[in-house]
């Protein structure tokens, strides 16, 4: 670890944060060290609650393991806004790489359940979309963009294509509302050749219109 500390810029300044991430890591709990790949399938972040979820992980396990990531700052937690009481964890910018195991991304189990976890949330969002909490719901999915974006792609991946069609229309009122049209319009294009593939469907009507 020492010899990748001391490489020159600019592709050493990268080697040697992830080789101080390597060494953080390596002193972490063997708890702390096995939680690790759960943080490696969300990017840049992830609200506990979702994390929890998807990882299965007892909320009394992991309060420590929380405390002893945020203690070397792989992780900090964000208050201002929760989701079932819990905060929203921020990532180190490179934890999710450091901690990534393409072995849970690649297993379909842990990629259905990472869908499941996401049309929950959707549900909850599309509630307050059209509700009085859009303002808090479109925060939400600020935060969450990257990993819900993830659950679409994902959905589209293993053919659950209502499940695509349906956390697809939630995004799309978010960028809608967001004022990135153009995206929106990239979107739901993307969305309508993916849906329109299991033939004339109620979901591939809906994108066509």
């Amino acid at each position: 670890l020492l010899a990748k500390f001391q490489q020159e810029a600019p592709e050493g300044r990268n080697q040697s944060l992830l080789a101080s991430l390597e060494f953080s890591r390596r002193h972490l709990s063997p708890a702390a060290r096995e939680a690790l790949p759960w943080l490696g399938l969300f990017s840049g972040g992830v609200f506990e609650q979702k994390l929890l979820e998807l990882s299965q992980i007892a909320p009394e396990t992991w309060e420590p393991i929380r405390r002893e990531l945020e203690g070397i700052a792989l992780l900090r937690v964000e208050d201002d806004l929760q989701i079932n009481d819990r905060p929203f964890l921020r990532f180190h910018p490179t934890l999710a790489a450091a901690a990534a195991d393409p072995t849970l991304a690649q297993n379909p189990e842990i990629r259905q359940r990472f869908v499941h976890v996401y049309l929950a949330l959707r549900q909850a969002l599309h509630k307050a979309l059209t509700g009085s909490q859009s303002r808090a719901a479109l925060e939400v999915l600020n935060r969450e963009e990257a990993n819900y974006r993830t659950a679409v792609q994902w959905a589209v991946a293993d053919q659950q294509l209502p499940a695509a069609a349906v956390l697809g229309d939630t995004f799309r009122t978010y960028l809608e509302r967001s004022g990135r049209l153009s995206e929106r319009d990239a979107w739901v294009q993307w969305l309508k050749d993916a849906v329109g593939r299991q033939g004339f469907t109620k979901e591939a009507a809906a994108y066509e219109q």
